[in-house]
């Protein structure tokens, strides 16, 4: 199926804000824009990918994908599932399949991508849980499917959910490059070797973490 891409990234200065016991804000922003840039690589790897969009409401990210050719997408602060929703409905008219992928993937590859279209039929919508396996870091919706975003919380029973309420079956599919997402302190022993060393480069900071890196992960 032809498939189009969406990758939807916060501001990097409120990215990550739960990783201000080990990082900078500095740090936290860097992260950030390594595992984008993982994600955007690998998406562009499959020739199964038509196209991919990064849907941010920062001029910084929107900067960086230009400079790559990677087109963009204007969130306005209307939410991520609403903003999510806009870009869903221009693929679902394209008669494009859609994939919607979380930007904090450090361990994403190629062959995983290609592991999701590999699982996709008409009948079915994809999802790959997180690693605690109650979110939801990938979805991929058949052509035409419009399925209403249902991200935070426990969206992956919520896209099930949707999925069986539209006609669709609902197909797992669990790799770890898909679960490994980065959100708390923990998970960044898992990573080192997927990012570069000037993240690793400054030292930990305690406490809040300071600045303006506040908000929701």
């Amino acid at each position: 199926m032809r498939t189009g891409a969406i990758v939807p990234q916060k501001l990097f200065r409120l990215a990550k804000s739960r990783l201000a016991v080990a990082l900078s804000p500095e740090a936290r922003g860097a992260l950030s824009l390594a595992m984008l840039r993982t994600v955007c690589a690998a998406l562009r790897a499959v020739p199964g990918i038509e196209d991919v969009l990064v849907v941010t409401p920062d001029p910084v990210v929107r900067a960086w994908a230009d400079a790559r050719g990677v087109r963009t997408l204007v969130d306005h602060g209307v939410g991520l599932n609403a903003a999510l929703g806009g870009a869903l409905e221009a693929l679902a008219a394209s008669s494009r399949a859609a994939l919607v992928i979380a930007s904090d993937l450090p361990l994403l590859q190629p062959v995983d991508i290609a592991a999701l279209l590999s699982a996709g039929a008409r009948d079915a919508v994809v999802l790959a849980p997180s690693k605690d396996g109650l979110g939801t870091n990938a979805m991929l919706l058949p052509p035409g499917a419009r399925l209403r975003p249902a991200y935070g919380g426990a969206s992956l029973i919520a896209h099930r959910r949707a999925a069986g309420a539209g006609g669709l079956r609902a197909v797992l599919v669990r790799r770890p490059g898909l679960a490994l997402d980065v959100d708390e302190p923990a998970d960044l022993v898992y990573v080192p070797g997927a990012l570069p060393p000037t993240i690793w480069a400054r030292p930990a900071r305690s406490g809040a973490g300071g600045g303006s890196g506040t908000g929701p992960s």
